[in-house]
This record gives structure tokens, C-alpha cells and sequence, in this order.
């Protein structure tokens, strides 16, 4: 967690972040197990031009298309809540852009066969999803209104039909999608992420939906 002097006025978003931890650890009190701790949460500062340390961070963790949000030009903290906590992450802008729009990407690996341990055939598997993947992306506005697109594991958005990488791509970065942070100051922002033909982002909403919290 970010370290802080108590005597310092807190900005907004490390109150409201407080906030909610406070409330997700009174929702799941202290559980020990092999699933870790629903309850907990740990802080992620993504700045800007970071973009290759966070791809090879994905890359490297086998975590099951798992997602990080990432600003091309603004420097955000991302809140991530424990498994089975069943919450998405939280974000906010740390360092804003100079302009009115936010320039977002959408980081996500293509995930490894869920339930066994790493062997041949699911390394196999995790091979095969990492150069055929296409990865849904859906944004919810504050005003319910929603984009939707989609990239393949090159972060192309023309993919033909039965397209297949020449190499594993074990996190890929989507193309930039702009959000206007004047015009919904104030509101939630949510970015959603995961390969068409998964579970979706309920399926693993921890690290599937991000709440942009603007």
C-alpha cells in the first residue's frame, strides 16, 4: 500500500480508496487458504511509458486472461481486490492528462487452462490461445451507454477470419480508446476485457473489469 503521513491532507482518491478497502475487508473478514485472502488489496501505481514493464509483468504471471488498465498519457493507480472477492478493480487518475480525453489501453494475457498444473498439453493450450485469441473489449459510460470493440493477440482490430499469430503473444495491448474526462468528472467508467468464447469478465470479474473512477 502507498505510504502516507497522517498529518498530510489525503487526496480524493486515497480516500476513497481507504473507503473501499475498509468495506471489502468488512464484507470478507480475514480467510487463510490457498485462495488467498478475499478480503485484501493491493495497490498498482501504472505510469505512463510503462507499457513494455506491464506487458512482460502479464506475460510472466500465467495469471487467466487477467487485465491491467494502462493511459498512454496519464499515470493511473489501480486498486486490485483478492480472489473471490467477486469485485472488479478500481482506478484512478493519478497524474491527469494535458487534455481533455484520457488515452486508455487495455492490457490482457490469453490465459492458461484452468484446474491443473503447468505440463505439456496446457502449455500447449496456453500456446495455441496465445496466437489465436480475440479479446472482447466493452466500455460503460456513467450514462449506461456502451463501445464495444474488438483485437486479436497482435492488438489488431482488421483480424481476418482464422487469423493466427507467428508467435505467441502471452499480453497483448489493445488499440488506444479515448475517454473524456471533463465530460464525465465526477462518474464511474467500466472497462471490461476477455477472449470471445471465455467465461466473459464475470468469470473471473477480479481482473476482468476495471471502475475508472473519474
Amino acid at each position: 500500500m502507498t505510504a502516507r503521513n497522517p498529518g498530510e491532507a489525503q487526496p480524493a482518491w486515497r480516500l476513497e480508496a481507504d473507503e473501499i478497502i475498509a468495506a471489502q475487508r468488512a464484507k470478507h473478514p480475514l480467510v487463510a487458504g490457498a485462495n488467498g485472502d478475499p478480503g485484501a488489496a493491493s495497490e498498482r501505481h501504472v505510469k505512463a511509458g510503462s507499457i513494455t514493464q506491464w506487458l512482460g509483468r502479464l506475460a510472466d504471471s500465467r495469471d487467466s486472461s487477467a487485465t491491467m488498465l494502462y493511459a498512454e498519457n496519464a499515470d493511473l493507480i489501480v486498486l486490485q481486490h483478492g480472489h473471490r472477492s467477486r469485485r472488479g478493480m478500481d482506478a484512478w487518475i493519478l497524474r491527469p492528462p494535458n487534455a481533455d480525453a484520457i488515452e486508455l489501453r487495455l492490457l490482457i494475457t490469453p490465459g492458461w487452462p484452468s484446474g491443473t498444473a503447468p505440463n505439456m498439453d496446457t502449455k500447449r493450450q496456453a500456446r495455441d490461445w496465445a496466437t489465436t485469441n480475440v479479446y472482447a473489449c466493452k466500455i460503460t459510460y456513467p450514462d449506461n451507454s456502451i463501445h464495444e470493440f474488438q483485437f486479436d493477440v497482435s492488438g489488431r482490430t482488421d483480424h481476418p477470419a482464422g487469423w493466427k499469430a507467428d508467435r505467441p503473444q502471452f499480453a497483448t495491448a489493445s488499440p488506444v480508446f479515448p475517454v473524456d474526462t471533463a465530460a464525465w468528472a465526477g462518474g464511474v467508467v467500466r472497462i471490461e476485457g476477455s477472449p470471445i468464447g471465455s467465461a466473459g469478465p464475470l468469470g473471473y470479474v477480479e481482473r476482468r473489469q476495471t471502475n475508472l473512477r473519474l
